[in-house]
């Protein structure tokens, strides 16, 4: 997976791949206000810790 050199410089960077199927994400953070772990816990089926996390879902984040 690519990520952009300069995703430090912003506060939540999400990433995502489509395999036909399930979209996968990975969320990241240098922000210590966010934690990505508990993003992808609610909206992913996934997990992580503070500064990472990651998980999945058949669909896009922001569709209802």
């Amino acid at each position: 997976m690519w990520i952009a050199d300069n995703w430090k410089d912003y506060d939540l960077l999400i990433a995502w791949n489509f395999n036909g199927q399930k979209y996968i994400y990975g969320v990241y953070s240098v922000n210590p206000k966010i934690n990505c772990g508990e993003i992808c816990k609610m909206f992913l089926n996934g997990g992580g810790h503070k500064g990472a996390g990651g998980g999945e879902s058949v669909k896009f984040l922001t569709e209802e």
